[in-house]
């Protein structure tokens, strides 16, 4: 199985070209269809010695106010233009042994390949004459997180592509939705304090005190509580957010919203999932602001 792996820096804004346009979803969102044009940053491969790294910096856009996007794999992938220097009868290979293509965004090129937020994977199906006849998943949505490494300017992608063969391709566009906030951000940055209380199944339900110390950059926001990190966007008086803890005696996802109330009283209402458990809930915090940004 070969394995590539390609770094890009991108930046969605300076090369997105509209090829629709959709409803709005609500009326602090716009929901587009973008193509972003790759065939422009010469994204032309070989897969022959294995493994590689391949490096594209574009310059950042001037603002970011995503609070979604969603990839549209199977005409991206559909799209990409294959070749082997392979026989035909290593080909067939491929109807057995999908092409699997990884995708991680971060913004500092030397670790987005091994702590990069994880986008997802994708199964390609390739037919004789190197045509993707099946994608799974179609689309895939990011996260908070993702989201917020896009809406502070230049990131980077890691692309690991594993095939049981060689093989040369050429990545014409990437097809993405996108929904922007049309309502602005109000700041939500500075230390928190309050009472949380969380409804579990799977392990006792309970609560205490809890301290929060929010960073915001624009639509970026972040917090830490305790060991525990949050990344996501916030649009108007929300901030959609997921982390938790990655390692530790109870590791943990966790995703949810912190909503302002006024300039100094907010809520906020999440989900979490301990790792390799059946402990799971929900959280309700109420907050208070002590500080103002940090």
């Amino acid at each position: 199985m070969k394995k590539l792996i390609i770094i890009l820096a991108l930046s969605l804004f300076s090369l997105l070209i509209i090829k629709g346009c959709g409803s709005s979803s609500s009326s602090n969102s716009a929901t587009d269809e973008f193509v972003l044009p790759l065939s422009l940053l010469d994204i032309d491969v070989a897969v022959t010695a294995g493994s590689s790294q391949n490096t594209v910096d574009v310059p950042p856009p001037p603002r970011s106010n995503y609070t979604e996007f969603t990839i549209n794999a199977a005409e991206t992938l559909g799209s990409v233009n294959f070749s082997t220097p392979s026989p035909r009868s290593a080909k067939l290979a491929l109807i057995d042994d999908p092409v699997q293509l990884s995708i991680k965004v971060g913004a500092n090129e030397a670790t987005v390949c091994t702590d990069g937020f994880e986008f997802g994977t994708f199964n390609m199906t390739l037919d004789e004459g190197l045509n993707a006849v099946g994608v799974s998943p179609a689309t895939k949505d990011a996260d908070p997180a993702t989201v917020n490494v896009v809406n502070k300017g230049s990131f980077y992608l890691c692309l690991e592509l594993q095939t049981p063969l060689d093989l040369e391709f050429t990545v014409p566009s990437v097809t993405m939705s996108q929904e922007t906030c049309e309502e602005g951000f109000q700041d939500v940055a500075g230390e928190w304090t309050g009472s949380y209380f969380c409804d579990n199944t799977g392990c006792e339900s309970g609560g205490d005190e809890i301290t929060l110390f929010i960073n915001q950059d624009e639509y970026a926001a972040s917090y830490d509580d305790g060991e525990a990190h949050y990344d996501g966007t916030v649009c108007g008086n929300s901030f959609v957010f997921n982390g938790g803890v990655e390692e530790g005696f109870e590791p943990y996802t966790e995703e949810g919203t912190f909503t302002l109330i006024d300039s100094m009283n907010a809520t906020k209402v999440s989900t979490f999932q301990v790792i390799g458990s059946s402990c799971r809930g929900t959280c309700t915090d109420t907050l208070t602001r002590v500080t103002g940004e940090l």
